[in-house]
């Protein structure tokens, strides 16, 4: 059945209005049109859609069956029309981001000025949160993407992922202990030093989890640790040399360099993880943020996605 788009357009309108007048005012088409319309599609489709009275319109059980696929459609492209516009002229318009700490400021932070050199009209909305909460954000549709570390768990096929880069991480710790740098050390000769990291169950429950064999088997107690939620606070401790810490590499590459923390070698290195892309599959990106994504993915080459 192939059935005039506006037809369902205008259904759209005076349903969600329960009004042929409202209806015909927000589309810009006389009411006489807006009945003709309401008209054809009942005839097109064998069923009456509204009952009219004088405070307007109600829907029939049919038309309220009809509805929800049919709001879904027009809203989709009515947003893929509005896209079209602002990707033709990309003068306005916003970015919706959410993103770990590290994906924040390894992976946004170093893209968003090239972005904003081509494409000044654009303003971005970030917002920062852990892994599980910022994919549950993504789901609910309030950001277009995530910039966020692994663990990224039980994604369901809606969700897209791109590995952006890796990190590693390490421990590090002020100068007052650089004689624990001088070899590799196991894990079981630091467990008397505080250790100051966020990957606990108090902060991140999920990383945690991932970790717990490795610590385990290296004979170290996560539990014992000092969960601090900031990475940036972490260093801060670090830098009064206040005991050790786990960070990732990418974190701290300032501060090895000029050497004012020191990377305390491991005789068995905390396992490797990603800094990752993840946006919804199922629905078009707004044109600045498919274009930001891009822009992403150039700058870091992104890895297979999985």
């Amino acid at each position: 059945m192939a059935v005039n788009f506006e037809y369902y357009k205008v259904f759209y309108y005076v349903a969600k209005y329960q009004s042929l007048s409202l209806a015909a005012q927000m589309l810009h088409l006389t009411q006489p049109t807006v009945s003709h319309y309401i008209q054809a599609l009942e005839s097109e489709l064998g069923v009456k859609l509204f009952v009219r009275s004088k405070k307007g319109v109600t829907l029939t059980p049919e038309a309220t069956v009809m509805l929800h696929n049919v709001a879904q459609a027009v809203e989709h492209i009515s947003k893929a029309e509005d896209n079209l516009e602002n990707f033709k002229s990309m003068d306005t318009g916003s970015i919706h981001i959410t993103a770990s700490e590290v994906g924040f400021l390894t992976g946004i932070v170093p893209v968003i000025k090239a972005f904003h050199r081509d494409y000044p009209g654009i303003s971005f909305k970030i917002s920062t949160d852990y892994t599980p909460t910022a994919i549950e954000r993504l789901k609910a549709g309030l950001a277009d993407f995530i910039v966020v570390t692994d663990p990224v768990d039980k994604l369901d096929h809606s969700i897209a992922l791109y590995r952006l880069f890796p990190i590693q991480d390490i421990v590090v710790c002020g100068p007052e202990f650089a004689y624990l740098t001088k070899r590799a050390r196991t894990l079981e000769e630091l467990a008397d030093f505080l250790c100051i990291h966020n990957e606990i169950p108090s902060v991140n429950p999920q990383y945690a989890k991932k970790l717990e064999p490795y610590f385990i088997n290296n004979s170290l107690s996560v539990t014992g640790s000092l969960a601090i939620e900031y990475y940036t606070f972490q260093k801060a401790l670090l830098l009064q040399n206040l005991g050790l810490g786990v960070l990732p590499d990418v974190m701290v590459k300032k501060e090895l360099a000029e050497g004012s923390l020191l990377r305390v070698p491991l005789a068995s290195p905390i396992p490797l993880r990603y800094v990752n892309l993840l946006f919804r599959s199922d629905l078009n990106l707004p044109a600045a943020s498919r274009i930001f994504v891009t822009y992403l993915k150039e700058h870091f080459g992104s890895l297979q996605g999985s």
